[in-house]
């Protein structure tokens, strides 16, 4: 399974992972597009995974637990503008 196909399987699952767990929705969109950058990075360097679902949530789950640490503000990368 590549990339993209990741994203379309798991991008609406973890949008509702996340928006179970965060008060706003900006905040979830950027923990699922921290997620799929983690992804991305691994470009295919892991083991054969027989359970992509367990391994996306994984993921997930530890870009979680930071945020829960550290507020959203300090969490996210501020853009001058």
């Amino acid at each position: 399974m590549n990339n993209t196909q990741i994203f379309e399987e798991f991008s609406d699952r973890l949008i509702h992972f996340f928006g179970n767990r965060v008060q706003h929705q900006e905040d979830a969109r950027d923990l699922v597009q921290k997620v799929f950058l983690k992804i991305a990075k691994n470009n295919g360097n892991t083991p054969k995974i027989k359970n992509i679902g367990a391994w996306v949530f994984t993921i997930a789950n530890n870009t979680f637990f930071p945020f829960l640490i550290i507020p959203m503000t300090a969490y996210t990368t501020a853009v001058p503008g």
